[in-house]
């Protein structure tokens, strides 16, 4: 294997239970994929449909088990990006409970959409601790929309427009998930510094359009990629709120997949934030991408 993407989480929870909502089918629709077949005994760990990257169909989505030691380790086969990859996820009892790491080893060698799978299993695992702790179903991007120049994804989230607004507009709570901790700066207002601390890698530049607790839009940068837009629409409505996430301005409609992976994963991190008091939870990795829970 030429690259590997690694996460890792702490979750409340004994590592029978944590092993169970691995492989268990019903949880693994719960915080993972649309479909899930699991049988040991025949080597399968099964997922397929929507909410997994290249949205393979039931034939596509067969992964054969390498390794099943419950509760303690799984490691299975998943071909993407049209070479083979494997996925190892080790589970190790902690004071808290347990730990949980993923290891995904890739054919491929280093690339920006690298960050994006490693944004993928940190959101994937964030779900999985909210569901294993609590019963909570995290927002699941779905990846059947068209590649093109701009992507558009909406998440229903149970919470005011005044909170979600205040989410993406106060420093302190952009970095429970999303800015750097301590590197957050907002200034509210059209052609206002909007700043997550992401530092050379790139990301929100300045604030092109502001309503309070309806509309948010930044520029976006990410050399070498050309300056882009990204737009926050909020609709409230009896104390949910619709938000919908629009980035255009791709120069390469490749780029859509990687960064539906990230804002799926960050809409997801809002979501758990207002709806179950979650911030970031996961350490991830992936070369030079890195994050860890503050």
């Amino acid at each position: 294997m030429d690259h590997r993407v690694r996460a890792s989480i702490s979750i409340d929870a004994a590592p029978t239970g944590v092993f169970e909502a691995l492989t268990r089918e019903d949880a693994l629709r719960a915080w993972f994929c649309e479909h899930a077949e699991v049988s040991p005994g025949e080597k399968r760990y099964d997922f397929w449909g929507r909410h997994t990257p290249e949205t393979p169909d039931r034939a596509a989505g067969r992964h054969a088990i390498l390794a099943y030691e419950p509760p303690f380790r799984l490691v299975y086969a998943w071909p993407l990006r049209g070479g083979d990859s494997r996925v190892t996820l080790t589970v190790v009892a902690s004071e808290s409970g347990s730990t949980l790491t993923v290891e995904h080893e890739l054919t491929r060698g280093r690339d920006r959409s690298e960050g994006a799978l490693a944004d993928f299993w940190a959101g994937s695992l964030e779900r999985l601790k909210a569901w294993v702790e609590r019963g909570v179903r995290g927002y699941m991007t779905s990846y059947d929309a068209a590649p093109g120049a701009s992507l558009n994804l909406t998440v229903e989230i149970a919470a005011p427009a005044e909170d979600v607004y205040r989410a993406l507009t106060d420093p302190a709570t952009l970095e429970q998930w999303i800015a750097a901790p301590g590197k957050a700066r907002v200034e509210a207002s059209v052609g206002g510094a909007y700043d997550i601390g992401w530092g050379e890698e790139g990301g929100p530049v300045a604030i092109l359009r502001l309503e309070p607790n309806r509309l948010l839009s930044y520029s976006w940068r990410y050399p070498p990629e050309p300056d882009s837009v990204v737009t926050w629409s909020l609709e409230g409505s009896g104390g949910t709120t619709r938000l919908t996430i629009v980035h255009s301005g791709f120069a390469d409609a490749d780029r859509h997949g990687a960064y539906l992976m990230g804002w799926g994963f960050f809409a997801g991190r809002v979501r758990l934030l207002l709806e179950a008091a979650q911030g970031r939870a996961a350490t991830v990795a992936a070369d030079d991408y890195a994050e860890a829970a503050p």
